[in-house]
């Protein structure tokens, strides 16, 4: 995995792991004459120092995943997700969070970015976004700048192919059928393919009622439920668009109501907000049953200022039930997750 290599050859440069002391050469735990160091100069060498680094570094993230789970109630509800992960029914749902690592933007700076590019005052639209309406939000933004414009700014910024990083890395390791995002980038598709796993189908929600039939078949897809940046008509990002997509036997009100019920789902990076897709869901448990379907599961970050019982709540209503972190490096606490989840066993 080159998002691993990266990080090693990092550490490799400090002086705790290289150094010369009395005339040898130190890397980490093994050491050379000059003389030997070019006799053994072998692609071997470097193997074998990068995976007793990489088991070190799994040892350290599963002990950062056993205090994140002695916490609260995550421990039994880590251990019931495991168990149906085990089963191979589990999808992971990847939010925004996952490509910041990235360098793509979140919601509210990509929004706030675009902002700054309009009329529109910048107190209005964070009001918007301090109560959930990010729809509102995006559609004020929209009609400020036009079609043209603002489709066009959406388009450069997540269109681009920037450098992949962070725990998103691990996701064709560990989940190789299929996958849902919401996010407009292309980060998924080329993490994947990066890796020799190229998805046999990429979805897009509005255009997916094929979904059910394919997901079924356990061949590797990919469902961008709001579309593609390159793509306006088959985006759900403003008011309008939403209103659209999710109308009464609309394609995506039909996947997200009844087909996300179909298998078990494992929500990260995603901020769970009060939006239409967590809306839809809870409608749909209201009206089945909690015990009719399945439970989906969700690594959430719980902020100091947060009401975690009523957050906790809030996802339930949608059968989420979330595994909670406090950490403020994200990616620390995902990472550490994931290798839980497969009890550390992935190899580079």
């Amino acid at each position: 995995m080159e998002y691993l290599k990266e990080q090693f050859n990092i550490e490799l440069q400090t002086e705790s792991n290289t150094y010369i002391d009395e005339g040898r050469i130190h890397i980490r735990e093994m050491h050379w004459s000059p003389d030997e160091m070019l006799g053994l100069i072998d692609e071997n060498v470097y193997d074998q120092i990068l995976n007793e680094w990489f088991d070190e570094r799994k040892q350290n993230y599963l002990q950062i995943a056993d205090e994140i789970l002695e916490k609260y109630d995550n421990r039994d509800r880590y251990e019931s997700l495991k168990e149906t992960f085990q089963e191979g029914v589990v999808i992971p749902f990847i939010g925004a969070g996952m490509s910041i690592s990235s360098n793509y933007p979140g919601w509210k700076d990509y929004l706030r970015k675009v902002c700054s590019e309009t009329r529109v005052d910048l107190s209005q639209l964070n009001k918007l976004m301090a109560t959930g309406k990010y729809e509102e939000a995006a559609q004020l933004l929209f009609d400020d700048m036009g079609a043209a414009s603002f489709n066009e700014h959406l388009k450069i910024t997540f269109s681009r192919k920037r450098e992949i990083k962070g725990p998103v890395n691990y996701l064709p390791k560990i989940f190789n059928s299929g996958v849902i995002t919401t996010n407009f980038d292309s980060l998924l598709e080329r993490t994947y393919a990066d890796q020799g796993l190229k998805f046999e189908e990429i979805m897009l929600g509005n255009s997916a009622s094929e979904f059910p039939r394919l997901a079924a078949t356990g061949k590797p897809f990919l469902l961008k439920l709001h579309g593609h940046a390159n793509r306006q008509r088959d985006r759900v990002l403003t008011f309008a668009e939403y209103e659209a997509a999710y109308s009464e036997k609309a394609v995506l009100r039909t996947l997200v109501s009844h087909t996300f019920f179909a298998k078990t789902m494992l929500f990260m990076g995603c901020s769970l907000s009060s939006d239409r897709t967590l809306k839809l869901m809870a409608d749909y448990v209201e009206e089945f049953g909690h015990e009719n379907l399945p439970q989906h599961y969700a690594i959430v970050n719980l902020h100091e200022s947060e009401d975690r019982i009523a957050r906790r709540e809030q996802l339930v209503a949608a059968n989420i039930f979330p595994i909670w972190y406090e950490s403020s490096d994200h990616d620390e606490a995902i990472e550490a997750l994931l290798l839980d989840l497969v009890d550390g066993n992935i190899k580079i």
